[in-house]
């Protein structure tokens, strides 16, 4: 259980660590879908953790984003 709890809070991080990047990149969710060739909705439930973000997604938003993967997944 200890392990599914460190898991989640892990991908939480990740999600937090992309939703202010997006910010700080005034980017919308809007415009983040567009360039993902996803519909908003689908992108607000991946950046809120309701929809599973799979690592082709996951590689793509890091690219929109211009950042890295050991940037989004490293402890600060």
């Amino acid at each position: 259980i200890m392990k599914d709890k460190s898991t989640q809070l892990k991908k939480d991080v990740v999600l937090e660590k992309i939703r202010n990047r997006r910010k700080m990149k005034l980017y919308t969710q809007e415009a983040m879908a567009e360039k993902l060739g996803i519909s908003q909705s689908a992108y607000a439930k991946i950046e809120s953790g309701g929809q599973s973000l799979d690592l082709s997604m996951f590689l793509a938003i890091i690219e929109i984003l211009e950042t890295s993967v050991e940037g989004m997944i490293e402890d600060n």
